[in-house]
C-alpha cells in the first residue's frame, strides 16, 4: 500500500508525497550514479526536483481557481504520475467555473514555459557580457521545455487529463448528458492512447506507461456509463 508523507503546507493546502514519488527518484538518478558521474546526479536530482515543483505549481493553480470559485482544497497529492488536487468541497454547479478550474492548472505551465524560455534567454545573454551564467541556461532551456510538455499533454483530449475533463463539461449541454459526453470523450481518448502507443514504440518508455494510465480511465469511464442513455418513465 502507497505511503502518503506530508512535507508541509503552501497557502494553507497541505502538501502530501506519494511513496510512490521516492520510487521514481530512485529510478531517475540510479542510471547517473551507475555512470560514476556525482555532477550527473545532481543534474538528474536538480531536474526532477524542477519537473515536480512544476507540478506542484500547475496542482496549486487547480487550488486557487477553485478558491476563487468558493471551493476549498482538501489536500495536494505529488506521486510518481504527477500531481493531484483533491476538492474539500462540491465543484460549482457552473460549467464556465468548472472550466476554468481545470484549465488554471496548464495555464500555470504555460506561463512557466514562458518565465523559463525568457530566462534562459537572459542567461546566455549575461553570459556573453561575461557574468558567469554559462550553466544556467541548459536546465532553465529543460524546464521551459518540460512545461510545454506538461501543458499540451495536460489539454489532450482524454480522461482523465484536463483537457479531456473540460471537453467533457463543454459537451454536456449539446449532448444532453454528462454520462453522454463523458462517454464520447472516453472514445477520443482511446484514440489519443493509440496515438501515443505508436509514439512510445518509437523507445519512449515513459510514453507507454502514461498511454496505459490513459487506456485504464477511458476503458473505466465506458465501462461505467451507459450507451444508449436511460430515460426516466413518465
Amino acid at each position: 500500500m502507497n505511503r502518503k508523507l506530508e512535507i508541509g503546507r503552501l497557502l494553507g493546502i497541505p502538501i502530501l508525497i506519494d511513496s510512490s514519488l521516492l520510487v521514481m527518484a530512485l529510478l531517475w538518478i540510479l542510471p547517473a550514479i551507475g555512470r560514476g558521474s556525482s555532477a550527473g546526479a545532481m543534474a538528474a536530482l536538480m531536474l526532477l526536483i524542477g519537473i515536480f515543483a512544476s507540478v506542484l505549481l500547475h496542482e496549486l493553480g487547480h487550488a486557487l481557481a477553485g478558491r476563487v470559485h468558493g471551493v476549498r482544497t482538501s489536500h495536494i497529492e505529488l506521486n510518481c504520475l504527477g500531481g493531484l488536487c483533491f476538492w474539500a468541497d462540491s465543484k460549482p454547479r457552473s460549467p464556465l467555473a468548472r472550466i476554468e478550474m481545470i484549465l488554471a492548472g496548464p495555464a500555470v505551465n504555460f506561463a512557466l514555459f514562458v518565465i523559463c524560455d525568457k530566462l534562459a534567454w537572459l542567461a546566455v545573454t549575461a553570459s556573453e557580457a561575461g557574468a558567469g551564467l554559462e550553466g544556467l541556461a541548459g536546465p532553465l532551456w529543460q524546464l521551459s521545455s518540460i512545461n510545454f510538455m506538461l501543458l499540451w499533454f495536460n489539454l489532450l483530449p482524454s480522461h482523465p487529463l484536463d483537457g479531456g475533463r473540460a471537453l467533457a463539461i463543454m459537451l454536456g449541454r449539446p449532448l444532453g448528458s454528462e454520462s453522454t459526453s463523458d462517454r464520447v470523450v472516453a472514445y477520443i481518448g482511446m484514440v489519443v492512447t493509440a496515438a501515443i502507443v505508436i509514439r512510445a514504440l518509437q523507445g519512449d518508455m515513459w510514453l507507454l506507461l502514461m498511454a496505459i494510465i490513459l487506456f485504464v480511465h477511458n476503458r473505466q469511464i465506458l465501462e461505467i456509463t451507459k450507451w444508449p442513455p436511460q430515460r426516466r418513465a413518465g
